[in-house]
This record gives structure tokens, C-alpha cells and sequence, in this order.
């Protein structure tokens, strides 16, 4: 696990990493629109535990996460490139 500090995703970075739609139903997409590769996704809950995802596949770009099999509720995700780790909420709705 990439120890790097986490931190909120910035204005100015925005454009970087799109998590969308939010609020969803259960499919997420997480795109990076510039120089920022993918290198790992994690979600947690609300009270900070890891959220097992199964049959996640990255690319440098983009990849889409199937949630629709967990409650309703604010859930954070942990996107990791390679030298930085963003965190961002996102609601299912």
C-alpha cells in the first residue's frame, strides 16, 4: 500500500481525476484527464473501514467500479497515481 499522505482533491486538480456520477447508483467511474496515471483504488466507508472490491481492473486512465451490491450511503475513495494519493466522498444514492 502506497504510503503517501492523502489529501483532498484541490480546484486547481479537479480537472486532473473525475469521479463521476456522484451521487450514483452503483457504477462509479474514475478518470485521469492529464499526467496522473492510475495506480490503485480503495473505498471505504463511512467509518473509515476498506471496502473489498472484487474484479477491479485499472488502466492509466480510467476504470469503473461496480458498487451497487453495498447500502446507500458516503462512502470516501482513495485514488493513488504514482506519486500521490487524492481523497474524495461520493454518495450512493
Amino acid at each position: 500500500m502506497d504510503e503517501s499522505p492523502a489529501v483532498s482533491i484541490p480546484e486547481n486538480s479537479k480537472e486532473a481525476i473525475h469521479i463521476y456520477p456522484n451521487p450514483s447508483q452503483g457504477m462509479i467511474t474514475i478518470e485521469s484527464m492529464g499526467q496522473e496515471s492510475l495506480k490503485g483504488i480503495i473505498v471505504l466507508d463511512a467509518l473509515g473501514r476498506e471496502i473489498k472490491l472484487n474484479g477491479l481492473v485499472l488502466t492509466n486512465d480510467r476504470s469503473t467500479l461496480d458498487l451497487s451490491t453495498l447500502p446507500k450511503g458516503v462512502y470516501l475513495i482513495r485514488i493513488l497515481t504514482e506519486d500521490k494519493s487524492y481523497v474524495q466522498n461520493f454518495v450512493l444514492a
